[in-house]
């Protein structure tokens, strides 16, 4: 076994966990609303309903709140997102920037001796919004008096945890549209959003022109994808962690010309050996191969998800596209994941994830031994 499998099951959980992707979502949701695509659709959200209950986790990621927030139709979003929130209990993946800081130290530690020891890992499941963008847990909460709080807390319609589940619902379905413009005088602007994604892919599409044009060769493509990916994606919080280890990154791989080879081997395997970016560097590298194939939003966010997911999940259910992208690069097997496309080939899979799941037992849902999880509309709210 390389060192690329023996990472892998280091930074994975202890609950079972399951990444699904966007389609099957909606999927389950219009079987949910009784209107299933396929007969069968029935039956799956039936299992992972079960699955959920007794502790297998199905985490959302940021992704999945970008993906769902640009969906047009808030009935279709409310729709989707209860599904979401039924099955998933609101957990979700840690921000992408903790998760990846840590696997870089590991990296550094592998590959450079700093810092000495390997670093504890993160935990990994959280629950809500400000755990899967920011990687840190919030929550709605009653502060002052001990005594007041107690008596405020009396007076609640529900609990403050039913409170909290029912927010964070409520953030992932995302505004009515008759709530936007009150939004937007708060500050709501998800137009700066879009458009600094639209940065991403235009660098995309600038690698794939030079493609085209004959600038890059085939050979060299996959280095190219991992130093575009590494700089462009990942390059302040690398520099941040040398400074922070007295490295300098000229001094960890090298500029001497007589040396490149050797140097552009070492900084491959550094980037290698980091799951998240290998997963990208991956899906990108076999996307450009194909120059029929343009750029879109879609693909740069299956990837971002697909980052996230891979490395800490033990299924994850992608797209086609993504799936073929997956098995042509091996990533996964070398992670040790297991990446499938279809929901009959998901089911297949829950009988040791569900025994697994009983076995481990504590905290089902992520709210704690003792909380249920409950989408009821608070009173006096209307939606």
């Amino acid at each position: 076994m390389d060192a690329k499998s023996r990472a892998a099951p280091l930074l994975r959980p202890s609950r079972p966990t399951i990444y699904l992707d966007l389609w099957v979502w909606i999927r389950l949701a219009k079987a949910a609303q009784g209107g299933p695509i396929h007969p069968g659709d029935l039956v799956a959200l039936e299992a992972l309903r079960a699955a959920s209950r007794v502790g297998v986790a199905f985490p959302l990621s940021a992704t999945h709140y970008e993906e769902l927030h640009a969906i047009t139709d808030p009935r279709q979003r409310l729709d989707v997102a209860r599904t979401m929130a039924e099955i998933s209990y609101m957990r979700t993946l840690r921000s992408p920037s903790v998760l990846v800081r840590h696997q870089l130290k590991c990296a550094m530690h592998q590959h450079l001796g700093r810092p000495a020891f390997r670093p504890k890992g993160p935990e990994v499941l959280g629950i809500g919004v400000q755990w899967a963008f920011v990687g840190e847990q919030g929550r709605l909460t009653l502060r002052g008096d001990d005594e007041l709080v107690a008596q405020m807390e009396k007076l609640l319609p529900i609990s403050l945890t039913e409170l909290n589940q029912w927010a964070e619902f409520r953030v992932l379905a995302g505004p009515r549209d008759e709530d936007v413009p009150g939004l937007r005088v708060r500050g709501y602007d998800p137009e700066s959003v879009q458009e600094k994604f639209k940065s991403r892919i235009s660098y995309e599409m600038d690698l794939a022109t030079q493609i085209a044009r004959g600038a890059v060769k085939r050979s060299e493509l996959r280095v190219v994808v991992q130093a575009r990916e590494l700089s462009h994606e990942h390059l302040p919080q690398l520099s941040e962690l040398f400074a922070e280890y007295n490295l300098t990154i000229d001094g960890a791989f090298g500029t001497d010309p007589r040396r490149a080879k050797r140097n552009r081997k070492a900084l491959s395997e550094f980037v290698d050996s980091v799951p998240s970016i290998r997963v990208a560097v991956d899906l990108k590298h076999h996307y450009f191969r194909n120059a029929q194939k343009p750029w879109s939003s879609n693909a740069v966010r299956d990837i971002d998800a697909l980052g996230a997911a891979l490395p800490y999940c033990d299924v994850v259910v992608a797209d086609k596209e993504m799936g073929s992208l997956l098995s042509r690069s091996k990533v996964a097997d070398d992670l040790g994941m297991t990446v499938v496309t279809t929901l009959p080939a998901l089911l297949d899979l829950l009988p040791p994830l569900v025994e697994r799941a009983n076995e481990l037992g504590g905290d089902r849902t992520g709210w704690g031994n003792s909380a249920g999880f409950r989408l009821d509309t608070p009173p006096g709210f209307q939606f």
